[in-house]
């Protein structure tokens, strides 16, 4: 059964019964400090959980550990930026949306930038399945860029000066 967030408690709750150290990512105890250990337990799913016993709510770590350092619960989901789930260095978390976060898996086969490249080049006339075979995807894949049902927030007119990237050509010259 798939874990569903609540609202957390409010942050000057948190501050006030829990220390965080954002650069390992765990919470502890301020009513008893001469624990060592870090709160929480790791679940099958590979999620460290919390139970704030004091307000009746059990948390993902990562969405505490959230509302501790920004003060404010996550407008959407979080996103562990490394895939490690038990990773919750406040670094490693952003806020995402479904749809950004469903990026960051190891089963993606495209990139923001490379979806960008697509887009462009299909505007110039490049097939579907060219493509496809260059990227190393079904023409699916492209057919569904292509139509806007895929990866519709991405622009073919990406700003590429800040990633270093140069233009794209096909092996053919194209």
């Amino acid at each position: 059964m798939p874990f569903k967030p609540t609202a957390l408690p409010p942050a000057a709750d948190l501050w006030e019964r829990y220390s965080c150290n954002p650069l390992t990512g765990e919470l502890f105890s301020r009513k008893r400090p001469n624990r060592t250990q870090p709160l929480g337990h790791r679940e099958q799913d590979g999620y460290i959980r919390i139970h704030l016993k004091w307000c009746g709510i059990e948390s993902g770590l990562h969405r505490v550990i959230w509302k501790w350092m920004t003060g404010s619960d996550p407008i959407d989901t979080i996103d562990h930026i490394n895939r490690k789930r038990d990773d919750n260095r406040f670094w490693n978390l952003r806020e995402a949306n479904p749809t950004i976060q469903s990026r960051n898996h190891s089963n993606c086969k495209l990139t923001t930038h490379q979806v960008a490249t697509i887009k462009r080049l299909l505007a110039n006339g490049h097939g579907q399945s060219e493509l496809g075979r260059h990227y190393n995807v079904t023409n699916k894949t492209i057919h569904e860029i292509a139509a806007g049902r895929n990866w519709a927030d991405v622009s073919p007119n990406l700003d590429w000066s800040a990633s270093g990237t140069t233009n794209f050509v096909l092996p053919d010259g194209g």
